[in-house]
């Protein structure tokens, strides 16, 4: 499986297409490049290599990816909106949702394509635009990251200016922009249409460019190479690798001062007030923790995407046009696979390490329990006692 919405390369040399987009649409390449002898990989071997990458990508989003985001959406939803960071954690959830979703089906129809030849591409026509989302979940990942640097460096400020309403006017608005600034960048870049073969009298998909697109080549290409594929990337990843540090160092600090107090010896009116201070602060150190977890996850599943857009322009042979086509196609298939990867884990990451989290998703199991299997000792009203501590 390639970049998400490149068509699958197994398909490629056999199309007879003129240009390539470079991240974020179906690849547009010459009948000559499968077969080139001086690339450093066997096509065989990476048809072979892509097969097994799409059957993890598909057991990966079928059994953790779909799944995990449904229930981290309904326990940050039970959890409460008002919250800002639930409100941003369930925001994630659902843009992951959806990329999960489109990268289940995209890998499910390329091994149609690949095990039973099968001219089948549905969702990289119709669903190309739900491609839009992976540029939504960097950026939620982006301010989830600021918004917990805020908290750490200056909580008193980030209570008084970050509202809850605020926080959902900038992710509605920026998620809106940068949507629609993709919709209009790639789905309408090319066109399919349905060729029949008079001697096997079988159809087959033949994509060229629009009008549309050649009316307005220049700003298209600027959106999708520069901004989609490198810039917006590029940002997101410098946004929480700062972030990241800057909020690791503080909670360190933090976690220092509070073992210091501790342990100081003062009167029995100061301790109070020091194990007070403590406990107060037990829930951000935990949420804090949960959320360096989860953008640690995106950094290292960013890092494949930023190497290879990287290595793209200084070797310009590796690219779809290049003699290094079938690396190139193997790249993209990795760099899907560790996308793949961001959109699934954080289920995990909040699992273990929120009991919050854990408790919240017992109550809603215990619910949905009780509702199919009549449990009288499951009550979906009465939440754990553990979740009136102050833990995440």
């Amino acid at each position: 499986m390639e970049d998400l919405s490149t068509a699958s390369s197994s398909h490629l040399h056999k199309m007879e297409q003129t240009s390539v987009c470079k991240d974020c649409s179906v690849p547009m390449t010459t009948a000559s490049l499968a077969g080139g002898t001086s690339d450093l990989i066997s096509w065989q071997d990476v048809r072979l290599i892509r097969l097994v990458i799409a059957f993890l990508i598909t057991v990966l989003q079928l059994v953790l990816g779909i799944p995990g985001n449904v229930l981290s959406a309904l326990v940050f939803y039970r959890q409460g909106l008002r919250e800002r960071i639930n409100l941003c954690l369930f925001a994630l959830a659902l843009t992951d949702l959806v990329v999960s979703l489109y990268y289940a089906l995209l890998t499910m129809e390329e091994q149609l394509r690949e095990l039973f030849l099968l001219d089948a591409w549905l969702v990289k026509i119709h669903f190309v635009a739900c491609v839009g989302f992976l540029w939504a979940s960097q950026f939620l990942s982006a301010v989830i990251a600021s918004e917990r640097c805020f908290c750490v460096v200056s909580p008193f400020h980030a209570k008084r200016l970050l509202k809850t309403s605020t926080m959902a006017a900038i992710i509605v608005v920026c998620s809106s922009l940068i949507l629609c600034g993709f919709c209009a960048a790639v789905p309408g870049r090319f066109s399919a249409t349905s060729i029949v073969d008079p001697v096997t009298n079988t159809s087959k998909t033949k994509f060229s460019v629009t009008r549309y697109y050649l009316d307005n080549q220049k700003v298209m290409d600027i959106l999708d190479v520069f901004v989609y594929a490198t810039a917006l990337p590029s940002i997101f990843f410098i946004i929480i690798v700062v972030t990241t540090a800057v909020v690791a160092v503080k909670l360190q600090s933090a976690l220092a001062w509070r073992n210091s107090v501790a342990t100081s010896e003062t009167t029995q009116v100061s301790k109070d007030v020091s194990t007070s201070k403590a406990r107060l602060s037990s829930k951000e150190v935990a949420v804090t923790r949960m959320l360096i977890g989860t953008s640690l996850v995106f950094i290292v599943c960013a890092i494949p995407n930023l190497c290879g857009q990287l290595a793209s322009f200084i070797v310009p042979d590796l690219s779809y046009t290049g003699k290094f086509y079938n690396l190139y196609s193997l790249m993209w298939a990795v760099i899907g696979l560790f996308r793949s990867i961001n959109s699934s884990l954080n289920f995990v990451v909040y699992y273990v390490m929120s009991s919050k989290f854990r408790v919240t998703l017992y109550t809603l199991l215990g619910c949905w329990c009780k509702g199919h299997k009549s449990r009288p000792d499951v009550s979906c009203n009465v939440v754990s006692s553990d979740m009136t501590k102050s833990l995440a």
